[in-house]
């Protein structure tokens, strides 16, 4: 066998095993191993070119841990900002704005508002069943255990 015909063999079985190698590998496990700057620098390039805004990730806020105490609870005392304890369960009503009553509520944040909820803040009537039944999602948790916020 000549030499020539030896480098021409070479230089096919070499083609040959790039060829291979580009047709079995994956577009994605490639991109997965660029550098994310280099995403990153993509995605804000093809915004750019589609006149698209691009709102970049951010690393959420570590949670703390809070034992649900009334002086925890009083800390959440204005209507944007209110907790209060029911049958000694806190509650979250910072974005409850459907109340019947309107603003009823709000002078009993960062209380125990057991007595108001169940007197409807003293006329003697008791809330709806349905009232209780929303209750479960503004539940923070029972006085005394630790949560995560």
């Amino acid at each position: 066998m000549s030499v020539d015909s030896m480098k021409t063999q070479l230089i096919a079985i070499f083609a040959l095993a790039i060829l291979l190698i580009g047709c079995t590998s994956n577009p994605q496990d490639l991109a997965a191993k660029q550098p994310a700057r280099n995403s990153t620098l993509q995605a804000n390039s093809y915004a750019q070119d589609n006149n698209l805004s691009v709102v970049q990730n951010q690393t959420p806020p570590a949670s703390i841990s809070i034992i649900l105490t009334a002086a925890e609870v009083a800390k959440h005392s204005a209507k944007g900002d209110c907790w209060l304890i029911i049958n000694g369960v806190v509650y979250d009503l910072s974005n409850f704005t459907t109340h019947p009553g309107g603003d009823a509520y709000v002078p009993y944040c960062g209380t125990d508002a057991t007595e108001a909820y169940a007197t409807k803040g003293g006329k003697g009537q008791p809330h709806s069943t349905r009232a209780d039944s929303m209750l479960p999602n503004f539940e923070v948790g029972p006085l005394g255990q630790t949560v995560s916020r």
